[in-house]
């Protein structure tokens, strides 16, 4: 009987817990709704600050992507990026 082939109580856990803990990424622009987005643009084109935006989208009850502090500056920097490149493409 030969052991090249042979796999250990080791090898196999291991492959295992790779296999359990894949999880695939979401964006976090997939995870803010369109209309919520189109809010948020249009606050942007207002003046609204981010802070403001933030404040607003709280006392509003608008569900938030899971993040450590809800309605982050990141996912409002996100949505602005989206609709700036979006409207930097019609202009080219």
């Amino acid at each position: 009987m030969s052991l090249m082939n042979a796999k250990t109580v080791g090898s196999v856990c291991k492959r295992d817990q790779r296999k359990r803990d894949y999880k695939p990424m979401v964006r976090l622009i997939d995870q803010i709704d369109e209309s919520t987005q189109e809010m948020i643009w249009l606050w942007y084109q207002e003046g609204m600050t981010r802070r403001k935006m933030s404040a607003t989208l709280i006392e509003l009850g608008v569900p938030s992507p899971p993040m450590t502090v809800l309605w982050g500056d990141n996912a409002i920097r996100v949505v602005i990026e989206k609709y700036k490149n979006a409207a930097n493409k019609t202009n080219s």
